[in-house]
């Protein structure tokens, strides 16, 4: 966010000047790879600068040129990344998060907020005081306060029109709401500008000290709006032995502080407190820490493996939900955690969380349009959901609450192998990582890969039909089906897999004969390649498959095409800001005033003073002379300032 706002800053100084060519792509580059909603909200905030810059007409198409060569060669630099973000993006997982649509409330009210949030500083206020920065800016012609302005309104409005889809149309609040704060700045600083200007003998030449005084009560009025919800302001002071008592929470609740009181309360304290004390800060540190340590000590005595657990809330008395996704730090890689490993981004995450409502009292459907069975499960679908984790190779699980517990001791796939506290240990029989197939795959086709949850789902939730994978590619010996055909089961010939390897982006392993398809349960992504092998293909609910064509196979992941592709877009970004160095700023034709200067006794109709040197434009829009103003071209030829 703050490589956006200087970005933002550079275009709308570069589409004035012609100058930071080079800084600006850097900028949004930078932006863009640190966090791809600022990126988009900085590409659109300069789209806005470059509107109101046009406004005054000259120069439409140079400095269309100067924004599109920023846009060009940032978006290049960032290609390394980016583009295999985008063109990959159909392997990856969208957790659905549900639009907001209580527009009105969230835009101006503030008043059904999470409950952990408080509406501080008001939002009706802000409003007020943006209205007011507004209406400045457009009586002092103020470029940056119309630009606000105009962004605030676009992103209310990508808020409101953005469509049910990956990008979460709430991403977009801090952004109006960001917007709102500096226009509302804006208009503190303008109204006492022009309070410091009325009471000036020279219009042109507002009173220092009201300006100052502006600025100082303006900081602390913030600093105090700010402070009071996290009821941070200082409670008393100490003259000798005085103490001077200032406020603090009440009997009522409120919190006081002088003449002000506030009933909000922010989370920020007690969440910065409870993140910052640890796990060994937690009361129930000794039952996390004795689980962990019980994990480790299976996975010493039975094996290393997976580990599904139950899921409930009160996890988060460990310090957070996501305690037990450290498994794999504590011990060492051995017991990897379900929930972590393949976690939302990873198109594996939602078969991950129907296997969770299978096998959780409290499961936390987090992500939506999955077949979820309302409330507890049944024995019937805790059995359903042990044979899911024998199919994504997990090997161990661990129950916590009665019921699980209860229905794992019935299930003659789990045997019972510790207890530490409340949980109960588990381990799955019959979950290889690697396996032989029974029945060769059915291909099927016209699934894009960004669809294959959909078509697959069905399949993964009726065990009859799970004698034949489907599969999004394969030799052509195997069938070929819509989706929704029922396939034909085609025996394989039994082969035997030993010697598995599994590192840390490789997988190796050997088969007694070739040709069998052999399933191989780790998430699938085009960048995965095989030796000794055909394949690997998606299979399934996002696992891989691979034809072997010698007794040894070894996968690996590696650089794609499109990685090598992205980064040579990458150097070509670098050649461009090579090429934007060395050609220098581009010359702008004279800027048309958003307003004429008042003329003065000593400069009379002119606008020019007794040299002939006129104000540049942003002198002008600053009200202060300029002493001296160097053109693009003065600065190329008289060689004393570096025009890049």
């Amino acid at each position: 966010m703050s490589f956006a706002i200087v970005f933002l800053g550079v275009v709308g100084r570069g589409l004035e000047t012609g100058r930071q060519r080079v800084i600006a792509p850097i900028l949004l580059a930078l932006t863009g790879l640190c966090h791809l909603i600022p990126f988009l909200f900085a590409i659109g905030g300069a789209i806005v600068w470059l509107a109101i810059s046009l406004a005054r007409k000259p120069g439409f198409f140079k400095r269309v040129w100067w924004l599109a060569c920023t846009g060009v060669v940032g978006v290049a630099l960032m290609g390394w990344w980016l583009f295999p973000f985008y063109l990959r993006s159909g392997y990856m997982n969208d957790m659905g998060w549900e639009k907001k649509t209580n527009y009105s409330d969230l835009l101006f009210q503030r008043s059904t907020l999470d409950p952990q949030l408080v509406n501080s500083p008001p939002i009706q206020w802000v409003l007020v005081l943006a209205l007011l920065g507004l209406v400045m800016s457009i009586a002092w012609k103020r470029r940056g306060g119309v630009f606000l302005a105009v962004l605030a309104g676009s992103v209310a409005i990508a808020f409101i029109v953005l469509p049910q889809g990956k990008l979460w149309n709430a991403r977009l609040l801090p952004f109006w709401y960001l917007s709102l704060y500096l226009l509302a700045a804006i208009g503190v600083a303008e109204l006492g500008r022009t309070i410091a200007s009325l009471l000036s003998r020279d219009p042109d030449t507002p009173r220092r000290s009201v300006t100052i005084a502006t600025a100082v009560v303006a900081a602390l009025a913030g600093l105090t709006v700010i402070a009071m919800p996290l009821r941070a302001m200082p409670e008393k002071i100490a003259l000798g032995p005085i103490n001077i008592e200032l406020g603090g929470v009440q009997n009522d609740g409120r919190y006081h502080w002088l003449f002000l009181s506030t009933k909000e309360s922010s989370f920020i304290p007690s969440w910065a407190r409870w993140n910052f004390s640890g796990y060994e800060g937690k009361p129930a540190y000794p039952e996390y820490r004795d689980i962990v340590q019980t994990m480790e000590t299976v996975g010493e005595t039975n094996g290393c493996g997976r580990a599904m657990w139950e899921h409930e809330e009160q996890h988060d008395r460990y310090g957070t939900p996501m305690a037990l996704m450290l498994l794999p730090f504590w011990t060492d890689g051995c017991i990897g955690s379900m929930e972590g490993l393949f976690f939302e981004a990873s198109s594996t995450t939602p078969f991950h969380f129907i296997n969770q409502d299978e096998l959780s009292y409290g499961a936390s459907n987090a992500q939506r349009d999955l077949p979820y069975v309302p409330g507890a499960p049944d024995q019937a679908q805790f059995d359903l959901g042990i044979d899911h984790l024998q199919m994504l190779g997990v090997k161990y699980y661990m129950a916590i609450t009665e019921q699980m517990i209860a229905y794992g001791q019935a299930n003659s796939s789990l045997k019972q192998v510790a207890q530490s506290g409340p949980w109960v240990v588990f381990e799955v029989s019959d979950s290889p990582l690697i396996e032989p197939l029974d029945n060769d795959p059915a291909v099927l086709t016209d699934v894009a890969p960004k669809h294959w949850l959909e078509a697959v789902t069905p399949w993964y939730m009726d065990p009859t039909a799970w004698n034949v994978w489907p599969s999004s590619g394969g030799p052509k010996e195997w069938q070929r089906i819509s989706e929704g055909e029922m396939p034909t089961a085609n025996p394989t010939t039994p082969v035997a897999v030993t010697n598995t390897q599994i590192g840390r982006d490789t997988i190796s392993f050997d088969v007694t004969k070739p040709g069998t398809p052999i399933l191989v349960k780790v998430s699938y992504f085009p960048n995965w390649k095989v030796s000794g092998a055909e394949g690997p293909w998606r299979v399934g609910p996002n696992l891989m498959v691979v034809v072997p064509t010698s007794e040894n196979v070894t996968l690996s992941y590696g650089t794609s095409v499109i990685d090598w592709g992205s980064w040579f877009v990458t150097f070509l970004g670098v050649v461009g800001i090579v090429l934007l160095w060395r050609a220098g700023p581009l010359v702008f034709p004279e800027m048309v005033p958003w307003r004429r200067p008042r003329p003065t006794q000593s400069d009379g109709d002119s606008d020019s003073d007794s040299n002939g040197n006129t104000e540049s434009d942003d002198d002008l829009e600053s009200g202060v002379a300029s002493e001296s103003v160097l053109s693009a071209e003065d600065v190329n030829v008289s060689g004393d300032a570096d025009p890049r």
